[in-house]
């Protein structure tokens, strides 16, 4: 394990490399240098064999002065991705994809701090910002992200660090007090407190001082605390910094807001003159979750199409425009309700299937599983208003309907929908899969169809209100704990669709946290659901298991022993059905003919005897199906 400095821009080679040697020295490890840069490196003539590389010799020597070059031994633990046994602890990345070739070097060592020089603006589209950029968001590791400034990196004696909490403000803290222990500075931790009233700064004093004790840290001697009152947070970053410090250092927020703000047009007036300082935003290494996650999508990128950009887009467009409550989506919703009602009430499925076909009701549960992958909370808020509206629309139909019609029970399509079971949750999830899969390749939107009638979504709210109509209390729970069922499964069955095939939200913003919230929500709903669910599925197996009962090996043996007696061949299965009171045992038989009507009958007193413990044949109905075998 080493401390990883990474330079990108040869000007800043000197001073890159004296920093990095302040933050391998407070950490007590050895420090590896890869210089990154787009130029071409030096390479040796026949005229002068012993040409050097300028930038690597500055860097070597930079090294010497600052007494930071690492003994043979610590070279020897820097390993390079090219599987060498023993690495230059300094060297040039030759390399077409430097990102990729930099991600490789940090899976091989595994650094326990990873430096990245920064020297532009953020909002820059420099391609070495965009690679600073990407390596500090993608390494696993602690990472900071340094842009010096006009200082040349030889003192650390003086850290500002603005803190509000949070895991990547205590890194930060506690990595500057290590810098200043070495350098017997002091380091300034900084809250930044609104302007609530003449008792502003002992509020932020003391919640400074819990956030210094959440990162283990007490004051003295090295410790300055520092509370600015002020309504915007880099007005008093820039108000503490107009004192003499070294470095800003900054733990990352997870708007970035902060970072870009102070890397951008606020810097200018810090890196230059005579108190210039350098800064820094620090950020811990990534959770395991995140790890997996970041694997998991490269996994999914190779195995599964990705959606070209132009798919998503019209993807994107098609979904926002119709999943909107309208005067069309509630008059599809109102028509496929009355069919519905109607064909429930008649008892025809094939006027409920067309009613399914009918229904508006998929697409904003779609367009609610692409506003959670995206963490777009307008498109959420569009899709959750058509289908609460379009629920209680339908439920008014269904009631009134139930009210209005002669029927005065329930059809056998009604009492379908009242008794819901794990497996119709099973079928909505692979439905909603199926649904967003098609939706996203125009070329496959003619499946759809056959996927709006897999997943029933009009059909249980018409059953609910007609059953509400007639008093059936039990069947309308039931019929509405299949539309929740349906509605859970759909949009977790698209997110997950959406999310395979590529598609993602912005990385940089923060605000997708109700995202997550909501999708656990709806994975708790699920698992609420599945309760009860199960609970009917077990219900109906057990029913079923007691109308088909096991068949006794004392009865299968004496139906062999019977058959092999009247010589009418081998018994292959047998197995038994209870249909209401009547008993019912089939027999296989392997034979070279039909065997006679006598044989039914035995077997039918024996069935009797053992299993009705009668002798009476007739209380059983025998069937023997005979297979033809031609004999050796």
């Amino acid at each position: 394990m080493a401390v990883l400095a990474v330079i990108i821009d040869e000007t800043k080679a000197a001073a890159m490399t004296r920093w990095a040697c302040q933050f391998a020295q407070a950490e007590n490890q050895p420090l590896s240098i890869i210089l990154a840069t787009e130029r071409a490196p030096v390479k040796a003539s026949e005229e002068d064999p012993e040409t050097v590389d300028p930038v690597l010799k500055t860097i070597r020597d930079t090294l010497a002065q600052a007494h930071c070059a690492p003994d043979e031994k610590s070279a020897e633990e820097v390993k390079s991705a090219d599987g060498e046994d023993e690495a230059e602890v300094v060297r040039r990345l030759e390399s077409d994809d430097r990102q990729e070739a930099i991600m490789k070097e940090i899976e091989m060592q595994k650094p326990k701090l990873l430096i990245i020089g920064k020297h532009v603006s953020d909002k820059s589209e420099d391609v070495n910002a965009v690679l600073a950029r990407n390596l500090f968001e993608n390494a696993p590791c602690n990472t900071l992200l340094l842009r010096p400034a006009d200082t040349d990196g030889t003192d650390c004696d003086s850290i500002l660090v603005p803190t509000a909490g949070g895991p990547h403000s205590r890194f930060a803290l506690q990595l500057a007090s290590r810098v200043v222990q070495v350098n017997e500075g002091v380091v300034s931790p900084l809250y930044i407190e609104p302007n609530t009233g003449e008792v502003a700064t002992e509020v932020g004093q003391r919640v400074l001082g819990g956030l210094m004790k959440n990162a283990s840290l007490e004051p003295g001697d090295h410790m300055q605390p520092q509370v600015v009152v002020a309504d915007d947070v880099s007005a008093g970053i820039r108000e503490a910094a107009s004192k003499e410090h070294d470095l800003l250092l900054i733990g990352d927020s997870n708007s970035g807001q902060l970072r870009r703000r102070l890397f951008g047009t606020v810097p200018e007036r810090l890196l230059t003159g005579k108190y210039a300082m350098a800064i820094g935003v620090v950020r811990r290494a990534k959770p395991m979750g995140e790890l997996l996650r970041r694997k998991l999508e490269q996994w999914l990128h190779f195995r599964i199409p990705q959606l070209e950009r132009e798919d998503r887009i019209n993807l994107f467009e098609s979904l926002q425009l119709n999943s909107r409550w309208s005067f069309d989506f509630m008059a599809l919703i109102s028509l496929a309700t009355a069919i519905a009602a109607l064909g429930l009430i008649l008892n025809s499925t094939a006027v409920v299937i067309g009613a399914m076909l009918v229904a508006p009701l998929m697409t904003p549960l779609l367009g609610a599983g692409l506003a959670l992958v995206q963490g777009n909370l307008p498109l959420m808020k569009t899709c959750a208003r058509a289908i609460v509206y379009g629920f209680f629309a339908a439920l008014a139909i269904g009631i009134v309907m139930g009210f209005v019609t002669p029927i005065r029970q329930l059809t056998p399509e009604m009492a379908a929908r009242g008794g819901p079971t794990l497996l119709d949750m099973a079928v909505a999830f692979l439905s909603g899969v199926a649904a967003s899969y098609c939706v996203a390749r125009p070329r496959l939107t003619a499946a759809l169809a056959g996927v709006a009638i897999a997943a029933a979504l009009v059909p249980p709210i018409a059953t609910t209100g007609i059953a509400i109509a007639l008093g059936e209390v039990a069947v309308a729970r039931g019929a509405a704990e299949l539309f929740a069922t349906n509605v859970v499964a759909i949009i977790l069955g698209a997110a997950i669709n959406f999310y395979a095939a590529g598609i993602r939200g912005a990385v940089t913003t923060g605000g997708n946290m109700w995202a997550r919230r909501t999708v656990l929500g709806l994975i708790a709903a699920a698992a609420v659901l599945a309760i009860p669910l199960g609970s009917a599925l077990l219900s109906q197996a057990i029913e079923q298991r007691a109308k088909q009962p096991t068949v006794p090996l004392e009865l299968r043996t004496a139906l062999q022993q019977a058959s092999t007696e009247r010589d009418a061949g081998r018994i292959s299965a047998v197995s038994a059905d209870k249909i209401l009171d009547d008993w019912v045992l089939n027999v296989t038989l392997e034979a070279e003919r039909a065997p006679d009507t006598s044989l039914a009958q035995e077997f039918g007193r024996l069935a009797a005897k053992t299993i009705l413990n009668s002798t009476n044949h007739r209380d059983i109905e025998v069937r023997v199906v005979t297979t033809l075998v031609i004999g050796n």
